[in-house]
């Protein structure tokens, strides 16, 4: 049986589980925001919404050079 590497892992999946609970309580913020027309606050939260994928997005790229750098 093969032992999975790195590069197994990192085409699967790399955010971690944490990541996902807080887009989920983000967006669940975004929806509250909205419904009460505070338009201010729902165009932040937006925008830090948009620059948490920015960052992951960023994240992926470097993993890839690593990887690639590696190989």
């Amino acid at each position: 049986m093969m032992s999975p590497t790195f590069d197994t892992f990192s085409s699967i999946s790399y955010i971690p589980i944490i990541h996902f609970q807080i887009l989920k309580f983000l967006t669940l913020i975004l929806i509250l925001l909205k419904r009460k027309s505070i338009n201010l606050l729902y165009f932040i939260m937006k925008k830090e919404t948009f620059n948490f994928f920015l960052e992951m997005e960023e994240n992926k790229n470097i993993l890839s050079s690593v990887d690639e750098y590696m190989s």
